[in-house]
């Protein structure tokens, strides 16, 4: 066999190993860090700490099927909880006609696009990748804070006790919150409670 050849299949096999490895590692099939596991790492996401309830209701990150690899989504799913815990108490807070509402959505996306860089492995890719995020939820995410009266009691506290501590959160959080409008929605969550 002359060098040349050799050289090929040398290169052939290293490129068959790499691909293969790449398929193994693929974002898509990767279990997603929580939060915890992250600041593990040294990774410490900016927002609040989401309360276990809430969790399984929540989507993490609502990508389409076809950009999720592309768009690394399990990879920012720890990102993308918190968005949604504050795009579910942001309309709690403040009515839909109150400006504040916008003003915390523009905060949140943009929190989501800080976090979402922090938690990618490469630091430009990470910024590309947080650019996107923030804006395809300022493009298309006006629905998930518009949220009606239903849809915000489909992911009620399950428990008195739960409910308790969103309200704690909220007041704490959004001191400027709409009193009358909130109050509103905690009793319409609170009569759908039964325990």
């Amino acid at each position: 066999m002359n060098k040349e050849a050799t050289t090929k299949e040398y290169r052939l096999k290293k490129i068959t190993i790499k691909s293969r490895a790449l398929l193994k590692n693929k974002d898509i099939m990767a279990k997603p860090k929580t939060r915890q596991e992250l600041e593990e790492d040294g990774i410490l996401l900016n927002g609040a700490i989401v309360p276990e309830w809430f969790k399984p209701k929540c989507d993490g990150c609502s990508v389409p099927g076809g950009l999720r690899w592309m768009m690394k989504a399990n990879q920012g799913k720890a990102a993308c909880v918190i968005h949604d815990w504050d795009h579910f108490c942001v309309p709690i807070a403040f009515n839909p006609g109150n400006i504040l509402r916008e003003h915390e959505r523009i905060r949140s996306d943009y929190q989501l696009k800080i976090n979402r860089a922090k938690v990618a492995k490469n630091r430009f890719v990470g910024r590309l990748l947080g650019m996107f995020y923030f804006r395809g939820v300022r493009f298309g995410g006006s629905n998930s804070i518009n949220k009606s009266i239903e849809q915000l009691l489909e992911k009620a506290p399950p428990t008195r006790e739960t409910l308790k501590d969103l309200v704690f959160y909220i007041e704490t959080y959004y001191p400027d919150l709409d009193r009358e409008w909130f109050e509103f929605v905690i009793e319409n969550m609170s009569m759908h409670i039964n325990d």
